[in-house]
């Protein structure tokens, strides 16, 4: 899981820092682990910083530092802790670095809060690319296979087809079908249809418009929108009174909805 949160995090970076980051945050252990291999690479870790800065220090201060880290910063990983020191040598954190002979808890602590404020400054756009990634998965989890997409639209079809034939008029006010035989070159159309759809299209405008007791003004419509919808639905009809419905089924299939 880890290795894979990685992969997903490099495949978003931009940039070098954000690359470096990403290593150092996934790659390494927390600092908290209690897993003994891992104790041993922080206390190794922290005894080459002191080699680092020219420092020698006893066992003593050696426990005080690493208690210091586990317990004050224990949500950073080792490889944070290792990314800290060498940033601070590049005087790349803003923060006073020198250690003027006082390896402390203190001084410590300077650098990984520093370190934390560079942390969060480099990570800020990753991780808005990895939330708006999140949610695109989230949506793919969501969406129907092409499997089920094929019967959704088959019985859809089926629907329509029914009312073409029995109301001569159908109920499809986002125009699925039309779109859906529109663009797989299912839907032919005669030229004559395309004038009679228009006037359809108006008319049919003109009386939803108003209260069908009364007569009086009962929405307000976008005109432009329901007449193409109306148009549109007119053609669909036309189209399906003259066609066998199952030779239309049988030339739909899964591929017709993969992206």
């Amino acid at each position: 899981m880890q290795l894979q949160q990685q992969n997903v995090f490099l495949e978003l970076t931009k940039n070098k820092e954000e690359a470096q980051l990403v290593k150092y945050i996934f790659g390494y252990p927390l600092v908290s682990s209690q897993r003994n291999e891992d104790k041993e690479l922080l206390i190794e870790t922290i005894m080459n910083w002191s080699i680092f800065l020219g420092l020698e220090i006893n066992e003593k201060e050696l426990t005080m530092i690493v208690l210091f880290i586990q317990n004050s910063y224990s949500n950073l990983t080792i490889g944070e802790i290792i990314m800290a020191i060498e940033l601070s040598a590049k005087r790349a954190l803003n923060c006073e670095v020198e250690v003027y002979n006082n390896f402390s808890p203190m001084y410590v602590g300077r650098i990984l809060s520093a370190y934390l404020s560079y942390r969060k400054t480099n990570m800020a756009d990753l991780l808005i690319r990895k939330k708006n990634y999140d949610a695109q998965q989230e949506d793919l989890k969501r969406k129907p296979s092409p499997e089920q997409q094929e019967q959704i639209i088959k019985e859809h079809l089926i629907d329509i087809y029914n009312q073409a034939i029995n109301k001569e008029e159908i109920s499809d006010p986002f125009n699925i079908a039309y779109d859906f035989l529109k663009k797989h070159k299912l839907l032919k159309v005669i030229k004559g249809d395309v004038d009679k759809s228009i006037e359809y299209g108006q008319k049919k405008y003109t009386f939803d418009k108003y209260d069908e007791k009364t007569r009086r003004l009962k929405i307000k419509l976008d005109e432009k929108r329901e007449v193409e919808k109306n148009a549109k639905n007119f053609l669909v009809v036309k189209f399906l009174q003259k066609t066998n419905l199952e030779e239309l089924l049988s030339k739909i299939n899964s591929s017709m909805f993969v992206n």
